[in-house]
C-alpha cells in the first residue's frame, strides 16, 4: 500500500460507553469545575482551590449529551464521568450531568 494512509492507525467501530462513575468525597474537596472552550471540543476545566491538589487543573471534554454551557459552574455532586471504549483503543473520558446519566 503506497498511499498517504499507510503508516497511520486504523480505526474501525464505535466507541461504546462502558460504565459512568461519580466522582468520590476525595476528589471533590476543593474542587471547583467550569464549562470552557477547549482544544478541540467544549471541556469542562477541574480546579483544585485547596488541599494537596491546590493549584492543579485537570481538562475533560463534555459528553455529546451534555446540556452545559460554556462559562458555566457546575457542583461535582453534579457530574459524573462517561466512560467509552473501542476494541483496540483505550478508554475516552467524558464529563456529563448526573441527571442525564442517569445517576
Amino acid at each position: 500500500m503506497s498511499s498517504i494512509f499507510a503508516n497511520l492507525k486504523a480505526y474501525k467501530g464505535k466507541f461504546t460507553l462502558k460504565n459512568t462513575v461519580v466522582l468520590d468525597e476525595e476528589d471533590k474537596k476543593g474542587l471547583t469545575c467550569e464549562v470552557v472552550v477547549g482544544d478541540y471540543a467544549t471541556s469542562m476545566k477541574f480546579s483544585y482551590t485547596e488541599g494537596p491538589n491546590e493549584g492543579i487543573s485537570y481538562y475533560l471534554e463534555l459528553d455529546t449529551r451534555s446540556e452545559l454551557q460554556v462559562g458555566e459552574q457546575v457542583s461535582p455532586n453534579d457530574i459524573a464521568v462517561a466512560i467509552y471504549g473501542r476494541n483496540g483503543d483505550d478508554d475516552v473520558k467524558k464529563v456529563i450531568e448526573r441527571k442525564i446519566a442517569g445517576i
